[in-house]
């Protein structure tokens, strides 16, 4: 029986999504598809609906840890058409998913919307900082997103206002969405606008913070956990009130190395890939930072790092 919907002639095979993560580990996506346009998107998606593939959407692939065995089914990442922003007569800044966050910060700064510049350091796309509520400086998304669009796996669009969608610490309900893609986001300021020289200070102090909290140290795929005390307050176990990196550092972490991955010796709760880390080699790493915390404090760290496919499936 001749398919409904033929495989679109730009979707590949057998391609290495290390070099497509930060973290540069992982095997191969089955099938792998970048999408330049809204067209070319829905003609994959309804595709891979009919061959019953599964779909992952990679961003910058700044947070996720691809297995070493590789993706089952189809991996999309979005193009040049999902890279534009503008801001509309409502004052909503609307960009396509694609649009790295430290561009939309530097929007910010030329339009003085002092709340969009805390993302001036965070090295992702805002389609998969709506995902995982991408925050910084005491900051995170779900206090300006104003909408979502996503694509379904049958090719219709939908928009979600920001009380139809849950966020809460490094995730939201989004994540939820199997199978669809983030398109573009609305995004505004809830501030009154600032001077751009004030803007431009203020982001040369988050950038001068997170140089000294973070140092450059290779690979990687920036927190691996999140820090306990956003998600528990007024614990009886007072090692609920530190960060991960500090119960980390704590329990000996920085240094450790398997394979070719090691907790950081500048942050203890980011891993650095060495230069020929495995997947395999992360996640060990990950499962033996977390048992030792667990073991030693009797704190349960939970990832904020993605595992593909585990974590999709």
């Amino acid at each position: 029986m001749k398919s409904k919907y033929p495989r679109p002639p730009l979707v590949a095979e057998s391609v290495a999504l290390a070099r497509h993560t930060t973290m540069g580990v992982g095997g191969e996506a089955r099938y792998f598809f970048v999408a330049e346009d809204v067209e070319g998107l829905r003609a994959a998606l309804k595709w891979a609906s009919e061959e019953g593939l599964p779909v992952i959407t990679l961003g910058n692939g700044s947070n996720v840890i691809v297995s070493d065995e590789g993706v089952e089914g189809l991996v999309i990442i979005l193009g040049r058409g999902f890279r534009a922003h503008f801001i509309d007569a409502d004052g909503v800044v609307t960009a396509g998913a694609a649009t790295m966050m430290p561009t939309l910060a530097r929007f910010g700064v030329e339009r003085g919307f002092g709340d969009l510049l805390f993302m001036s350091g965070i090295p992702g796309s805002i389609g998969g900082g709506v995902l995982m509520n991408a925050g910084a400086e005491g900051f995170d998304l779900s206090g300006i997103v104003e909408w979502v669009e996503y694509m379904t796996a049958d090719g219709a669009t939908v928009r979600l206002s920001r009380d139809e969608i849950a966020f809460s610490y490094r995730r939201s309900s989004l994540v939820g969405l199997k199978g669809a893609v983030v398109t573009h986001v609305g995004l505004k300021s809830h501030v009154a606008p600032l001077a751009v020289a004030e803007c431009e200070e203020r982001v040369r102090n988050y950038m001068l913070g997170r140089r000294l909290r973070q140092p450059g140290i290779g690979k990687n795929s920036g927190s691996i956990f999140k820090n306990p005390s956003s998600e528990v307050e007024n614990s009886a176990n007072p090692h609920k009130n530190l960060t991960a990196g500090a119960l980390l550092d704590r329990a000996g972490m920085k240094g450790v190395t398997v394979g070719g991955a090691q907790i950081a010796v500048e942050h203890a709760n980011w891993i650095v890939n060495l230069g020929a880390a495995t997947g395999s080699d992360v996640r060990e790493l990950i499962y033996l930072a977390r048992a030792r915390v667990l073991d030693l404090f009797g704190v349960e760290l939970e990832r904020e790092v993605i595992l593909l496919p585990e974590d999709i499936s």
